[in-house]
């Protein structure tokens, strides 16, 4: 499903060069769920991001469905971050402006290929739905509690049903209540949609549900 090949990822800095990745290796499998844990400045969020096409790599590649991202062309990569990626982040990043569905159509929207208005807003209403907020769905952000905001980013990285799922500390802004929740939710999703969940987390719980463990110090695996 997904591959990195000896990703390294610097920043320069005025004392000198900060090395945030060094030499990742790792192999993702379709419909495997994936916990990347490790303390703070390890280097997961960076190494998702790359992973997710969002953020390009000093040296390396990520080889997804046989194609190495860092040489596509940025269009191409775009496509595939909305076709094939959906992501889910800490503070979810809705517009404060949208509504719930307004914001969960937005991706859909993106793709050339979309159907009538009509027919996607009824597949956002059913995502909507499915993540337990049809009632919500003309609520805008601020009009909702921090675990029904993350349902929305959830829905949101749904709609355009993506093979992979990247998820950076998808509990770390909820109480215990909601953040259980979210974990429910991500682990149905992968049981019935046999998505590939990759989850940057120190949420225990997420850990111990996962299939496998991926832990990182000091920019390496360990």
């Amino acid at each position: 499903m997904l591959e990195v090949l000896d990703v390294e990822k610097h920043y320069d800095h005025p004392s000198g060069k900060i090395q945030v990745l060094k030499g990742i290796r790792l192999t993702i499998l379709d419909g495997e769920v994936v916990a990347i844990v490790g303390p703070s400045g390890a280097g997961k969020s960076t190494l998702l991001h790359i992973m997710g096409g969002l953020d390009r790599p000093a040296s390396g590649q990520i080889q997804f469905a046989d194609e190495d991202l860092y040489r596509l062309n940025e269009n191409k990569r775009a496509q595939i971050r909305n076709r094939k990626f959906g992501f889910i982040f800490q503070f979810y990043h809705l517009l404060p402006e949208f509504t719930a569905l307004e914001n969960v159509i937005l991706p859909a929207l993106l793709d050339k290929n979309v159907g009538s208005m009509d027919s996607v807003k009824a597949k956002a209403i059913l995502v909507l739905d499915r993540v337990g907020l049809k009632h919500r769905y003309e609520h805008k952000p601020h009009e909702l509690s921090g675990g029904e905001q993350q349902r929305v980013a959830i829905a949101r990285a749904l709609i355009n049903e993506p093979k992979v799922i990247f998820c950076d500390e998808p509990t770390g802004n909820l109480d215990s209540e909601s953040g259980k929740g979210v974990i429910d939710l991500l682990m149905e999703i992968n049981q019935k949609n046999k998505q590939t969940l990759v989850i940057v987390t120190h949420d225990e719980q997420i850990a111990k549900r996962s299939h496998r463990i991926i832990k990182m110090r000091d920019g390496k695996l360990v």
